[in-house]
């Protein structure tokens, strides 16, 4: 059977259409449906076209407007005016293409004809999704830095005697390194989520130890792409349970055969396996540890080694090392089934350049802290959408829904940076260093020395304005991205410009050195830490750095770079020297030129007025303002080229001829030096480890400049914390405030003090209105843990933090219903987890929790969560809810400690409540006793008469609920002489009813019906009358007056 078309048949009558589009469309519509989630481009040589629903798509979200759709060929059922087409220039298809990949989490095919823009057969040429950049990389950052890492993950779950082993091998192309993991988890898999979120750029991989890898995987690897095997979710339920687990982390899930997930059943030689030219389409079995032996650095045969014919040697670091497999990886059958999967799926060994240069490395991530996808959401690590939209391809019916997924710089969706604790404490100057903190952040540190460590350096910067301003103003903004530009030389895709970046950097290094060592005086700590971490190391970079920057002076022309000309000096080659003497010469007559049109258009060469520039589109030409265009207006001798904003464009019959000229002598130049521009750039490939370790210490740098620069222009300043082990402090926060919501527009924010104290008060309940600021309390204690354990100042005035080993959140009610998740049970799955994974060393923080479901089973499944949490794992928890009766738990437990936001009454008779409300926002001791959910419904403009109805009816059952729960505080005695009370005045109501039915018996009962209602009075008239016999009792019984006052 054959495959759905794309874009449907169209009809025969083509009266009206053009024989061009129509063959064109023809072609089109031929090719088989894209799957969900994924745009299909077509190359057309000097532009991009996309059709169907993918046209409508970017004119929707892209271009944002319909006025761009063309419609092209045969009419067709499913598009009865023609086939949508949409153009873009090659500029607007890079910048489609980032954010469709790295924001909107899409995959992308690119088509390419062999035969031109307008041949007959176009074949996929690129393949591109959110973890795997590799074949457009070239094409989204030839001039963008990359910020994010695009980290993918292939696993496989194996389920044996029902326990449950997860393999994974997850691999950074953009960084070239891989890693295996395999581990045992739980029955909702929360060591595989609670490591998803976490990697960036410096991300370094999990140790293949099975008892380390509990602790994390998808969050702290950060992973933008999961591959899992396909034929397995309908029938296996387990993998059912990883597929929701991945898709409410937000990441894209891709699927794959089953048979690619194989293991390796065979050992094979690992010593000078020989590198194969070309790539297998699957893996088999065997396969697997040859694979990884071509990939990964180490001795390759001599024969295949490029060797440098320049005296400059070859860096003394350059490992040379044999990269055999340890016999404990190889024994990881299941993570090795899910390596085949990604080297398939990734076609590593399709491109030459990946053999010998991918890093295995191994790395204990008990070292971080844990933080599930709630927690990042939770404390606004990143600038996220709620967890229940998802990714849908677009249709022409439906062609407005979109997801804008997170946004790797932290800023958002067009939102304020400051919207996100990364946005805000990002003030970094480099790529490297934004990427670098965007690790931190999701991988905050557990080892005190080492957070002592970054503190102390902050602490520098913060207090030392000079070596700041110098360090981050002079040198790190000038920094290049040695990272991208050593992948630029490993793949051979370099030009003499990346050199040239390189060679400018390294000129600013001494400079750098200089300013370093002369920073920090007078402080002893300082000094050491800084010639610890960088100074060390960046005079190491320096020195084996210096034989390329000798050999960049020696055969690049650094003379041309002021007119943005990468070439070799001529003195290489005769001939190169002559076509230097004619450019030269040309340039000597282009400059002759411009003085004799400024001469004729009676104006200076200054370039006020008269500009004389160089476009990538017409070469050299003129250019004068708009306001002086008029001046070359019906004179012959002057060429206009083009009128915009900026200027009049023109040129001359002369300049024409003379750029013509040095075009031609441009391009015979460059021919002439291919050859040596190979080998610079191949010496310069030759430095790349050095680079890379280098590019480590600047981006270090940069982030701590950061951090201290982020502290020291808050709108208070943020304070050192004192961090302490886990087992030694309480977390003791002064004037805490919440980063975020400090620095917004028109926000006057209320600091408050924030204190768990260990077997005190480290379980604590903070009841209050709503809107009253609870929700910002237990998240700025939250965010303040994590930023002191990234090495951050924080935003108090004096600040205690334990080391937490996870922060655990429950907040929001979101509903998931598109993914088959409802508001009660994503608030289970995620309480469930908190269950399984708190420990004593943990931070958990709830908020509202049970709301999903009805008011009795909230309660009670509130009550049994935090009675767990505080007698059995004994966490430090921060709840917040609106069960008042919850309270009640502080009387059983002595270190639980009640809270609540104040909140001021007065008396307002012309408010539909009577009372106004004013919310104070601070946070002190002691329950609250009411809500006041039905004051914020009269802000929100509700109804009048739903605000009477509901605050008399809302006032009775919160009396109510409100006697009950303080009558339980009551002794067994109490209770006992209360109910014996009430019992006893309702059998004398029953009494005297009876007395009245027998002096009526004898009268007629027809007349008893019909005075009903009279009789009901009558009942009522005794009640009262019994009742003000027994009034001073209730009023003296300690019982009945707590429960009974709000009854009569």
């Amino acid at each position: 059977m054959s495959p759905p078309l794309q874009y449907g048949a169209g009809k025969k009558d083509d009266s009206n259409a053009d024989q061009a589009d129509n063959s064109f469309c023809d072609v089109i519509r031929k090719l088989p449906a894209t799957p969900a989630g994924t745009v299909r481009l077509f190359d057309r040589g000097d532009f991009y076209s996309a059709f169907g629903s993918d046209a409508i798509y970017i004119a929707t979200h892209h271009y944002k407007t319909q006025t761009v759709i063309k419609k092209l060929g045969k009419i067709s059922s499913m598009y009865p005016d023609g086939l949508p087409a949409v153009a873009m220039s090659i500029a607007v298809a890079q910048g489609f293409l980032r954010d469709a990949l790295t924001t909107k989490q899409l995959r992308i095919e690119i088509y390419e004809s062999a035969g031109g823009k307008n041949a007959s057969k176009w074949t996929l040429n690129k393949q591109a999704s959110p973890g795997n950049l590799a074949q457009v990389e070239d094409l989204l950052f030839a001039h963008t830095d990359m910020l994010a890492a695009p980290v993918i993950l292939a696993l496989k779950l194996q389920v044996k005697d029902n326990v449950k082993t997860v393999g994974v091998t997850f691999a950074d192309t953009s960084r070239q390194e891989m890693g295996v993991a395999e581990f045992i988890d739980n029955d909702l898999f929360s060591n595989t989520e609670v490591g998803s979120h976490a990697a960036d750029s410096e991300w370094r991989i999990l140790t293949t130890d099975h008892q380390h890898l509990h602790q994390a995987l998808l969050i702290q690897l950060g992973v933008k792409e999961v591959l899992l095997p396909s034929e397995d979710k309908a029938t296996d339920y387990d993998l059912k349970k990883i597929y929701t687990l991945v898709e409410r982390c937000n990441i894209v899930l891709t699927d794959r055969k089953k048979s690619e997930f194989r293991a390796p059943t065979k050992k094979l030689c690992s010593a000078n396996l020989p590198i194969l030219n070309g790539a297998t389409d699957e893996f088999t079995a065997k396969d697997v540890e040859q694979d990884l032996n071509r990939l990964l650095r180490g001795d390759v045969p001599a024969s295949t080694r490029r060797k440098p014919t320049s005296p400059v040697a070859t860096p003394p670091h350059t490992d040379l090392r044999t990269p055999s497999l340890s016999l404990a990886e190889l024994d990881l059958k299941v993570a090795m089934a899910s390596t085949a999967a990604l080297i398939s799926y990734l076609g590593l060994m399709a491109d030459d350049s990946n053999f010998g240069s991918y890093q295995l490395v191994t790395h204990d991530l008990k070292q971080y802290m844990k933080l599930d996808a709630s927690a990042l959401r939770a404390l606004n690590r990143t600038s996220m959408i709620p967890p229940d939209f998802q990714i849908e391809k677009p249709t022409l019916n439906d062609h407005a829904s979109v997801t804008v997924m997170p946004d790797p710089t932290g800023m958002g969706s067009g939102g304020s940076k400051n919207m996100s604790v990364f946005g805000l404490l990002n003030r970094c100057k480099t790529s490297q260093g934004t990427r670098m903190l965007a690790q931190w952040l999701k991988q905050p540190l557990v080892n005190l020395h080492s957070i002592q460590q970054r503190q102390d350096l902050v602490e520098c910067f913060f207090e030392d304005t000079e070596l700041r301003q110098a360090v981050v103003n002079d040198y790190l903004k000038s920094m290049p991205d040695f990272h991208r530009i050593s992948k630029r030389f490993q793949k051979g895709a370099a030009s003499l410009e990346d050199v040239v970046r390189v060679y400018q950097a390294l000129l600013l290094l001494p400079g750098l050195l200089t300013v370093l060592e002369n920073g920090a005086d007078g402080n002893q700590r300082w000094r050491e830490l800084i010639d610890e971490v960088y100074l060390v190391g960046l005079k190491d970079n320096a020195t084996f750095l210096q034989p390329m920057r000798e050999m960049v002076e020696e055969t690049i022309d650094l003379d041309e770079l002021d007119r943005h000309q990468f070439v070799i000096k001529p003195d290489f080659d005769e001939t190169l020297q002559e076509l230097k003497q004619q450019l030269e010469q040309v340039r000597d007559s282009l400059d002759e030129e411009h003085q004799r049109v400024a001469e004729d258009l009676k104006m200076d060469t200054d370039n006020k007025v008269l500009h004389f520039e160089q476009s990538p589109l017409y070469g050299y030409c003129f250019r004068l303002t708009r306001k002086e265009g008029s001046a070359i207006k019906n004179k012959k001798a002057y060429i206009e080229l083009k009128n915009q904003t900026n200027g009049v464009h023109f040129t001359t019959k002369q300049l024409k001829s003379l750029n013509d000229d040095h075009k031609d002598l441009t391009k015979q130049y460059e021919k002439k030096q291919s050859a040596l521009v190979k080998e610079v750039i191949a010496i310069a490939a030759s430095y790349c480890p050095v680079l890379e370790t280098l590019n480590n210490l600047l981006a270090h740098l940069d982030v701590v400049a950061s951090l201290a620069t982020a502290s020291l222009n808050a709108p208070i300043s943020y304070v050192k914390p004192v961090v302490c082990e886990q087992v030694e402090g309480s977390l003791n926060l002064v004037d805490a405030r919440h980063p975020c919501l400090e620095v917004m527009e028109g926000i006057n924010f209320i600091a408050n003090d924030i204190s768990l104290e260990r077997d005190l008060s480290e379980f604590q309940i903070i009841t209050g209105p709503n809107m009253g600021g609870k929700s910002t309390f237990i998240r700025s204690a939250g965010v303040i843990s994590l930023m002191a354990q990234i090495g951050c100042f924080v935003p108090c005035t004096s600040a205690t933090v334990p080391i937490f080993d996870s922060i655990l959140c429950r907040v929001g009610a979101g509903d998931s219903q598109l993914k088959g998740v409802s508001t009660f049970m994503a608030e289970m799955l995620e309480t469930a987890a908190i269950l399984k994974s708190a420990t004593r060393d943990s931070l958990v923080i709830i908020d509202e929790l049970g709301r999903g479901t009805s008011t009795y089973d909230g309660f009670g499944l509130a009550w049994a969560i935090s009675e767990h949490l505080a007698k059995e794992t004994r966490a430090a928890v921060l709840f917040a809810s609106h069960f008042h009766e919850l309270t009640a738990l502080a009387h059983e437990i002595p270190h639980v400690k009640n809270l609540h936001v104040v909140a001021h009454v007065d008396p307002k008779p012309d408010s539909l409540t009577g009372k106004e409300i004013t919310l104070l926002y601070k946070v002190e001791p002691g329950v609250c006793d009411q809500s006041f959910g039905i004051h914020v419904a009269e802000l929100a403009n509700f109804p009048e008469e739903v605000v009477k109805v509901s605050d008399t009816d809302g006032s009775l059952g919160y009396q109510s609920g409100e006697a009950a729960t303080t009558a339980s505080t009551l002794s067994p005695e109490a209770i006992a002489e209360g109910t014996a009370l009430v019992e006893e005045f309702l059998n004398a109501w029953a009494s005297g009813n009876n007395a009245a039915e027998a002096a009526a018996d004898g009268e007629d009962t027809e007349m008893a019906e019909a005075d009903g209602e009279a009789e009901v009075t009558k009942e009522y008239a005794l009640l009262l009358k019994v009742f003000e016999t027994y009034k001073d009792r209730f009023e003296s019984t300690e019982w009945t007056k707590t429960v009974l006052p709000q009854t009569y």
